[in-house]
């Protein structure tokens, strides 16, 4: 089997090599889910995903403490635990009300005067005026592949291909635990009080939970290959995978452990390509593929509610939501912006057109720059590898964006796409994270992980 390369939960590197990962589809056990993880309430219907075996003691989700309502902000937002964060513009309801409001500002961009200079990015571009290097972090022997911040307990979890996660503390940077995990990390979940990590060695896909309370351990076979990202739905937990699959996993409350639910396979609608991200809103799911295909879930009932064939041209590396919308970024060099709809209409949840498409090499070309494609690139546009979403200093969303074979992140305001300069020296960005706080400094914290295992962060400029 050829793995290729992939990292994790849509966040990591993309070399294109590779063949797939072949048929690995089994079907799994029904399973029932009897409330949140935290004391949900349990009863409802059935959660089965078509699957053959027992439907379970029902599902209704339950708001766990984790949950977060959705939606009230201009910044983005995700269901990890403690990573829904909001800024910019206020407004919408606690679904995404106020769909469409960003209709004439998308693309409005141009570059920022106060901010960055017009001139031609090259290698050597320095840091915007409002942007500052804090530190550079040996953190791993090879790439690091997936990050998570703990904002509460003041720490920052990495991962990496050289088989470790390590813990770091955001009020001083030093590493305070090291823990080997037996295979190369490609997705990292922080939820519920959880830590949940996708972990692959001899084509075997496994995650291993760590209940941060009680230090308590247990792992969950079942994938083949890389586990690619993984996102906490419902009060249940969701991870895609290299073999195509989604599986789905309930929190068994009495024996303190997850068990395996569901497992979506192309025969039960699922994906027919490896799933590289995974982001959940309201009631619904939303998954991309390696093939450029965005398909959602109903949680309510565990069925495919639409799917957006060629969303994109080739594979979705990363999805955020923002907003009312979806962004994926994708390796044809795109960033799509797709609306959600306030009431889904005949199973349809997104619109089937992208509100927007930003294309860099055109966007520059308009600007009246001269692009010039990175060395040793004979095609275009460049590939995106992955993209995060941060706040500046204001509370102004913006997008961090990795493009291969470049030395630096480009940093995009959104919904305008105004360039904010870059982040540099950032090379071979594999992982992108942020942190609304952090003792480093004052202001937000923007980190990326490179290729050879180092972490860079830095910070915007407060008054």
């Amino acid at each position: 089997m050829d793995t290729a390369e992939y990292s994790g939960g849509g966040r990591g590197g993309y070399r294109g090599r590779g063949g797939g990962s072949g048929d690995y589809y089994d079907n799994r056990r029904g399973g029932g889910y009897d409330g949140g993880w935290q004391g949900g309430r349990g009863g409802g219907d059935g959660y089965h995903f078509q699957q053959r075996g027992g439907r379970g003691g029902g599902y209704r989700g339950g708001r766990s403490d984790y949950y977060q309502p959705q939606g009230r902000g201009g910044g983005f937002y995700n269901n990890d635990y403690d990573n829904s964060w909001r800024g910019g513009r206020s407004g919408g309801g606690n679904t995404g009300r106020g769909s469409g409001r960003y209709h004439n500002n998308w693309g409005r961009g141009g570059y920022r005067n106060n901010t960055y200079q017009r001139r031609q990015e090259r290698e050597e571009e320095t840091l915007p005026n409002d942007i500052i290097a804090v530190v550079e972090l040996p953190a791993h022997t090879k790439k690091v592949s997936a990050m998570q911040v703990d904002i509460p307990a003041q720490q920052l979890y990495t991962g990496s291909h050289d088989g470790f996660v390590k813990c770091w503390s955001t009020s001083n940077g030093q590493c305070t635990s090291n823990v080997d995990v037996g295979g190369e990390v490609d997705s990292l979940l922080l939820s519920g009080g959880f830590l949940f990590v996708g972990v692959h060695k001899g084509g075997e896909g496994i995650i291993k939970i760590w209940n941060m309370s009680t230090g308590h351990h247990h792992q969950l076979p079942g994938h083949k290959g890389q586990i690619l990202c993984m996102v906490a739905a419902g009060g249940l937990l969701f991870s895609g995978g290299q073999d195509h699959s989604i599986r789905v996993w309930n929190f068994n409350a009495q024996a303190g452990i997850f068990m395996s639910q569901a497992t979506i396979t192309k025969a039960e609608g699922g994906h027919a390509a490896c799933v590289h991200a995974l982001q959940s809103y309201g009631s619904f799911l939303f998954s991309a593929d390696r093939s450029g295909t965005i398909k959602v879930w109903d949680l309510n009932t565990g069925q495919v509610a639409q799917t957006l064939q060629n969303a994109h041209s080739d594979a979705i590396m990363a999805m955020l939501l923002w907003d009312s919308y979806v962004l994926t970024a994708s390796m044809d060099g795109l960033i799509k912006a797709w609306q959600i709809l306030e009431q889904p209409v005949g199973g349809m949840v997104l619109k089937t057109e992208p509100e927007f498409s930003f294309n860099r090499e055109t966007a520059e070309s308009s600007d009246q720059q001269q692009y010039r494609r990175p060395r040793g690139s004979d095609r275009g546009p460049p590939g995106i590898a992955t993209m995060a979403g941060t706040l500046d200093a204001s509370g102004t969303p913006v997008l961090m964006v990795a493009y291969l074979m470049e030395n630096f992140v480009r940093l995009y305001e959104l919904p305008s796409f105004a360039s904010r300069g870059v982040l540099t020296p950032a090379a071979d960005s594999r992982t992108l994270g942020m942190m609304l706080t952090s003792d480093f400094t004052k202001g937000h914290m923007m980190m990326a992980g490179d290729g050879q295992g180092r972490l860079r962060i830095f910070g915007w400029k407060t008054a």
